[in-house]
């Protein structure tokens, strides 16, 4: 299950990345080379581009939070628990998403080729998003 748990936060968060333009902040992973699948981008539907939105929104706010405390974290041991603790939030997002890991990393490698995906997903992510004022 933990095998299962790291995968999922690795797939997950190297694929953030590829649209985080929509969101000011910086990823908090770099991002791997990744092959370039073919990925059908004309099926993406409506519903999926906004479980993509909700989802990208869950897991960079973990990722923000976990960031913070892990930068702040006085020694290693304190950091991989933190790092242990932040996977298994993003795990349980994933989790409780209708959308798979592996849907959502197909969705943003399609983004990465396809313009009109990636302004559909940027524009649902920031439908989305939580005003602040």
């Amino acid at each position: 299950m933990i095998g299962r748990m790291k995968s999922l936060s690795v797939t997950v968060l190297a694929a953030l990345p590829l649209v985080a333009i929509a969101s000011p902040a910086p990823p908090a992973a770099p991002v791997a080379p990744r092959s370039q699948a073919q990925v059908p981008t004309a099926k993406v539907s409506g519903a999926e581009v906004q479980e993509f939105a909700q989802l990208y929104l869950q897991v960079h706010k973990i990722q923000l939070t976990y960031g913070q405390k892990i930068q702040a974290a006085k020694d290693k041991q304190a950091r991989a628990a933190l790092q242990h603790e932040g996977g298994k939030k993003i795990n349980h997002a994933v989790e409780q998403s209708p959308l798979s890991a592996n849907r959502y990393n197909q969705i943003a490698r399609a983004a990465k080729k396809d313009q009109q995906l990636k302004k559909r997903l940027i524009a649902a992510i920031r439908k989305a998003e939580p005003r602040k004022g």
